[in-house]
C-alpha cells in the first residue's frame, strides 16, 4: 500500500487510511505457483512508521522485535529506545514493513 498519492495540482498528499496486517502468520501461499507444495508463511520483525501530516515532513520511526526477548517490541525514535505493547503496531500508520519467512 502506498502512503502517498499526487493531487490534482501535481503536489503529493498523505493517505491517512487505516492498513490492517497481520503481527503472525502472513499467508502467502495462495501467490506461489499451482504445483508448489510449499507454504508462504511470515511473521513481522519490524516496521517503519511515518509520523506527521504531509508526505514531504514529518518524523520516521522503527519498531522492531527485541532480539532477546521473543514477544517484546522495542520504538526506534533517534537516540531514543523504549519498549511498547503490541496494539502501537498494530494501529501505527506503518510505511514499510519487514517480514521474516517461517
Amino acid at each position: 500500500v502506498n502512503r502517498a498519492r499526487w493531487g490534482k495540482r501535481g503536489g503529493k498528499k498523505k493517505i491517512h487510511d487505516a492498513v490492517s496486517f497481520p503481527l503472525q502468520k502472513l499467508d502467502l501461499t495462495d501467490f506461489l505457483e499451482r504445483e508448489s507444495k510449499h507454504t508462504a508463511l511470515f511473521d513481522l520483525h519490524a516496521c517503519v512508521v511515518h509520523h506527521g501530516r504531509g508526505i514531504d515532513t514529518g518524523h520516521y520511526t522503527c519498531l522492531s522485535k527485541d532480539p532477546e526477548r521473543q514477544n517484546t517490541w522495542l520504538q526506534f525514535d533517534d537516540l531514543k529506545v523504549k519498549t511498547v505493547e503490541k496494539n502501537v503496531i498494530k494501529n501505527a500508520q506503518a510505511y514499510l514493513l519487514f517480514y521474516n519467512q517461517l
